[in-house]
C-alpha cells in the first residue's frame, strides 16, 4: 500500500510504502541506527510508533532517551546562556545543555523527540537541529547516539500538525507505518502480555484498528488489557465491578467494540466455527443463530458470517459443501436464518462466486421485528446480562444440570 493523499506530508506523490508496526519496523529503526542515519516515523496515534524505538533499543542492548517536544519550550533543547570567562579575561556566551540530553558517560543509545510537528515553530527548529546537524550552540551528540522522531499525518480535521521544511525532512530515512493486525497480535500474544480476551476478540476482525473514531487501535486496546488483568476473576464479577469495566471499555474503544468484547469476555458469546454449522447434523447452533438475531446482536452474528463465506471461498472447499446434500442443506439454513440487513451480502458472495446452488428463500420479516433487532443495549446492560448468563450456568453447573 503506497502512502498517499495525504496533504503536505512527508511527500506527496512519492511517499514511502507503508511498514507494518512490530518486527519490520523494528528492523528498519536497527539498520538505520547502525548506518549512523536520522529517522522520521510517521503514522496515526495509538499504532505504537514509539514503543517499536524502544524495542529496537532493547534489541540492540541500548537506552532511550524519549522527550515528547510538544510540552517543550525552544530552551529546554537549546539550553540556557550564561557569561563564560577565559583565563585572558575574555568573556563569552554559553549555553548550559539540558540534564537530559546523552552525556559523555554514556556512549550509545537512541534519543527519540517525539511530535515534531506538532510542537512549537521555534522548539520544532531546535530539535531539528539536533536531529540532523546532531548538535545545538556548544553541546554535540556523541557518534554511538542514534536520533529519531515521530509525527503524525498531516489529516485535515484530524490532527492539528504543522508543515515540516521539505528540505530538512530530505536528511532523514523517512518511515510511514500502519497498524498490522498479524503483527501486532504476534506481539501482544508473547512479549506484550496483552489479555487473552482481547487478543481473541482482535482476531475474530476483519480491520481491528480501522473504525470512523479512530478509537480502535493497539495502543488503546493495550489500555483495555490492563483494565481486564485488574479483575481476578472475570467470571465472577459483581455488578459495581462489571458496570465499571464496561463503562471503562466503552471510553476507550468505543460502545460498539465494548459491546462485543465484552461477549466474548465471559466465554459465552465467541462467533460460532463454519466446522460448526457445516458438519453438526443436528444443528444445535441454530438456536443461538435465532437468540442472536432475536436479541440483535448483529455482530457476533455478523462475525459468524464473514468467517463461514471466507471458508467457503477457495473453490476446492465450495465443492466440498456443494457435493455433500448435508452440508449445502445447513449453510443454506444458516443464510435463511439471516436477518434481512446482511441478507445481501451472501447474494453478492453467491453472484461473485457463482455458488448458486447456495441460494436459498428468504423469509419476509416484519418491519416490527428488524426495528427491534436494530435498538442496540448500551454496554452496561449487554454487561449485565451476560455476567446474568454466566452466573446462571454457573450455578446450573454446581447443581448437576444443565441450563
Amino acid at each position: 500500500m503506497i502512502a498517499s493523499g495525504r496533504e503536505n506530508s512527508l511527500s506527496a506523490s512519492n511517499a514511502p510504502l507503508a511498514v507494518p508496526i512490530g518486527e519490520p519496523l523494528v528492523a528498519i529503526i536497527k539498520r538505520a541506527y547502525a548506518a549512523g542515519l536520522p529517522f522520521l516515523i510517521e503514522g496515526p496515534h495509538g499504532v505504537g510508533k514509539s514503543e517499536s524505538v524502544h524495542e529496537a533499543a532493547r534489541q540492540l542492548g541500548i537506552p532511550v532517551i524519549d522527550r515528547d517536544l510538544s510540552i517543550l519550550e525552544s530552551s529546554d533543547l537549546a539550553g540556557y546562556p550564561f557569561r563564560h570567562e577565559e583565563d585572558d579575561g575574555r568573556a563569552y556566551t554559553r549555553f548550559a545543555p539540558p540534564h537530559f540530553l546523552p552525556k559523555p558517560c554514556q556512549p550509545r543509545g537512541l534519543l527519540l523527540l517525539e511530535e515534531l510537528n506538532r510542537s512549537s515553530e521555534a522548539t520544532r527548529h531546535a530539535a531539528l537541529q539536533i536531529l540532523t546537524a546532531r548538535r545545538i550552540h556548544d553541546y554535540e551528540l556523541a557518534p554511538g547516539w542514534g536520533v529519531c522522531s515521530t509525527i503524525n499525518p498531516r489529516t485535515p480535521g484530524k490532527y492539528a500538525t504543522a508543515s515540516l521544511d521539505a528540505a530538512l525532512v530530505a536528511r532523514f530515512v523517512r518511515i510511514t507505518v500502519t497498524a498490522d493486525p498479524q503483527h501486532w497480535l504476534a506481539w501482544a500474544r508473547a512479549a506484550g502480555g496483552v489479555h487473552p480476551v482481547v487478543t481473541d476478540y482482535i482476531a475474530l476482525l476483519d480491520d481491528p484498528f480501522e473504525d470512523a473514531d479512530g478509537l480502535s487501535n493497539p495502543r488503546s486496546w493495550t489500555y483495555v488489557s490492563k483494565l481486564l488483568h485488574t479483575v481476578p476473576d472475570l467470571h465472577d464479577m459483581d455488578v459495581t465491578t462489571a458496570d465499571a469495566l464496561a463503562s471503562a471499555i466503552a471510553g476507550l474503544v468505543g460502545n460498539a467494540h465494548a459491546t462485543a468484547l465484552l461477549r466474548v469476555l465471559l466465554g459465552t458469546e465467541k462467533p460460532i466455527e463454519p466446522a460448526t454449522i457445516l458438519d453438526d447434523q443436528s444443528a444445535c447452533w441454530l438456536a443461538t443463530v435465532r437468540r442472536w438475531r432475536e436479541e440483535g446482536r448483529l455482530d457476533v452474528l455478523s462475525t459468524t458470517l464473514k468467517q463461514l463465506l471466507r471458508y467457503v471461498r477457495p473453490q476446492a472447499r465450495a465443492s466440498r459443501v456443494l457435493e455433500n446434500p448435508q452440508r449445502l442443506s445447513s449453510i443454506k439454513l444458516f443464510f435463511s436464518e439471516l436477518p434481512p440487513d446482511m441478507t445481501p451480502v451472501v447474494r453478492n458472495f453467491i453472484e461473485e462466486t457463482g455458488y448458486r446452488s447456495m441460494t436459498w428463500d428468504v423469509p419476509e420479516a416484519s418491519t416490527s421485528a428488524v426495528d427491534q433487532r436494530r435498538r442496540p443495549l448500551s454496554p452496561v446492560a449487554r454487561m449485565k446480562m451476560v455476567t446474568a448468563a454466566a452466573r446462571a450456568r454457573n450455578a446450573a453447573t454446581i447443581q448437576g444440570r444443565t441450563p
